[in-house]
């Protein structure tokens, strides 16, 4: 073969890449990680780092969702970033979800980890501008998809907000997307630490499908998040960094604050996207990308 394609997980799939390139099964190797390389065991570790070791001997090309993710396996200088993206006919797909169109639809959807998940900047700020009379939450519904809605409903109900809440439990795929697509605005959350860098939710790549404005909280204690930069970069919705947190707040309001003025008052929208560069995570452009390596590596 010309190429052997190998994509973690599990641990395995990247050895056997390695011995199909090493006994010439294959003339070239492209070692991917759509997730980071662990292991189950303290004992094992030393057994990881001369795993990432032989990939980075012996991989023609090694890429990874993102930098962060490089960085974490110390693989930064020798990977490329691949990353995750949307299929646009996934959205021919979606079934109609019902939601209140006399309010500001408010969505979330997917898994929400403990300690990690943290959504109360958007309930903060809602609390602060309706206690500032800028906006009315009796005008407000969020909405939640997924398996935590009992974590989800307690965060909100931190600033009040709990009886604005309307829990869809855990939804098919094609329900999901129906609720991105019939929201007014689109909730995130992932987190930045020094264990854990450059997570960029699938979600978010589903949110650019949605074509909607999304807002991005960011937990933990390392700053600029590659999740954060992209939905900048994009000029998809706003961002609010928890290292960040004094600074990011107030323009998070008022980007929240204007699409409740969109909504209900006419004004313009907050929300202008970059279509062009949204467009580079369609998966043919992603597609294009990797068989330019196969061809050229």
């Amino acid at each position: 073969f010309d190429v052997v394609f190998s994509c973690y997980g599990p641990l395995s799939v990247h050895t056997i890449a390695r011995r199909a390139k090493r006994f010439r099964i294959a003339d070239r190797w492209i070692a991917d990680f759509r997730d980071e390389a662990s292991v189950p065991f303290s004992w094992q570790r030393s057994w990881l780092k001369r795993y990432i070791r032989l990939i980075r001997k012996n991989a023609d090309v090694i890429s990874a969702v993102g930098e962060g993710m490089l960085w974490i396996m110390r693989l930064d200088a020798f990977g490329r970033s691949l990353p995750n993206g949307f299929d646009l006919e996934d959205a021919e797909l979606a079934t109609p979800v019902a939601v209140d169109r006399t309010m500001l639809t408010l969505s979330y959807c997917g898994q929400m980890y403990a300690g990690h998940s943290d959504l109360t900047p958007v309930f903060a700020a809602v609390r602060a501008l309706a206690d500032a009379g800028a906006c009315d939450v009796e005008r407000i519904r969020f909405h939640y998809a997924g398996r935590q809605g009992r974590l989800f409903t307690e965060q909100a109900a931190a600033y009040g907000l709990a009886d604005r809440v309307t829990d869809h439990g855990m939804l098919p795929r094609t329900a999901s997307l129906g609720l991105q697509q019939a929201s007014d605005v689109l909730i995130m959350a992932t987190w930045n630490t020094e264990e854990r860098r450059g997570i960029i939710t699938g979600k978010l790549m589903e949110y650019m499908m949605a074509d909607k404005p999304v807002l991005c909280c960011v937990s933990g204690c390392v700053p600029n998040s590659e999740a954060r930069q992209l939905v900048d970069a994009t000029r998809l919705g706003a961002g609010y960094e928890e290292t960040s947190a004094q600074a990011d707040m107030p323009a998070f309001q008022a980007y929240l604050q204007g699409l409740y003025r969109a909504r209900f008052l006419g004004d313009a929208s907050p929300y202008t996207p970059d279509r062009e560069a949204i467009a580079a995570f369609d998966y043919q452009k992603i597609a294009a990308q990797l068989a330019d390596w196969m061809e050229n590596v």
